[in-house]
């Protein structure tokens, strides 16, 4: 975190005070700002003073009072004040406080997008299709069929971000430690990812094709102007590629988006993270700096996002640290 950042401060005196300063302090020793949050359990605690209540425990009753809607209050805060507590109920819970940690859904929720995430098959089908389009050589575009397959491979194979990938110039890839700058992305953030040896390979193989060379630009996907490639032409040519592929497509706003490539490369990753025995939470961290994210409750989203298909990253993942993050509000 910035040394900048500021945090609201536990005002708390009610009979949880301790717990609650407790359960703040973790929080953000695993990189949550937890301001709103705390916002609410300060409320939380000035309610259990109001309610005059005098022992350590939380009761159903109890709870159900706290959850009711309160006039006026919009959708947004009150799914939050009721998440907050109800993590902090089950946090009790561990300690072996008397308190609720099973729970209904959450009230009235929006849901909004579901990323689409693609099975290592779609993807495999869906690479195959950008390179059966690499045949149809375009006039206007000489070398965009060169351009295409490796393009969308970065963007799968490093978690990429559509601008990421199409903004990269050939001063910011290393072959000799495969490595790529990423350069004033989201958040003005600068950061260095690795590529796997293959797709250095690959990648070296186009930018050094005699076409390429010849193609004066400093972009390293450079567009038939010699700057980069805009969103709609990319994604045009995405939702060609998946109808190539068989990937049924549910209408533009509905997916699959270009963007589900990376949210596929993030669940791929811990996927594989999983089968090889490591620790989720402790790779969790590493996933998350790679992929440029603020901080790791972004990344812990792809974990709640997992489909049946990778089912074994989210169970083991919840029976360790499920009561450590949020429940996400997509």
């Amino acid at each position: 975190m910035k040394k900048t950042d500021t945090y609201i401060a536990v005002r708390c005196n009610g009979i949880f005070a301790q717990f609650i300063e407790e359960y703040v302090g973790l929080k953000r020793t695993f990189g949550f700002k937890y301001n709103p949050e705390t916002t609410v359990l300060n409320n939380f605690d000035a309610f259990c003073v109001k309610q005059n209540l005098q022992s350590a425990e939380i009761t159903s009753s109890f709870l159900s009072a706290w959850e009711s809607k309160l006039y006026n209050e919009n959708e947004t805060s009150h799914r939050l004040r009721v998440r907050v507590v109800r993590g902090f109920s089950s946090y009790l819970s561990k300690k072996g406080i008397c308190a609720p940690n099973n729970f209904h859904p959450l009230p009235n929720a929006k849901v909004g997008f579901v990323p689409y995430i693609f099975s290592r098959n779609e993807i495999t089908n869906f690479i195959n299709a950008v390179d059966k389009m690499s045949h149809e050589k375009v006039a206007v575009s000489p070398i965009r069929h060169l351009v295409m397959p490796v393009l969308f491979r970065m963007i799968y194979g490093c978690g990429l971000r559509e601008a990421e990938a199409t903004h990269l110039k050939k001063r910011d890839i290393a072959f000799e430690d495969r490595t790529v700058r990423i350069i004033n992305s989201k958040g003005e953030q600068d950061r260095i990812i690795v590529m796997s040896e293959s797709l250095t390979n690959i990648c070296y193989n186009y930018l050094f094709r005699d076409e390429i060379k010849a193609f004066e630009s400093e972009y390293f996907f450079p567009s038939p102007d010699h700057t980069y490639y805009s969103n709609s032409c990319i994604y045009n040519i995405f939702r060609k590629a998946l109808f190539i592929a068989g990937i049924y497509h549910k209408g533009r706003g509905e997916g699959p988006r270009l963007h589900d490539l990376r949210h596929t490369y993030a669940v791929h990753v811990l996927s594989k993270w999983q089968k090889e025995g490591k620790d989720l939470y402790v790779c969790l961290p590493i996933l998350s700096d790679y992929l440029g994210h603020k901080n790791i409750v972004s990344t812990e989203r792809y974990v709640q996002l997992v489909p049946e298909s990778y089912i074994e990253v989210t169970d083991a993942y919840d029976k360790t640290y499920g009561n450590i993050f949020p429940e996400v509000e997509i």
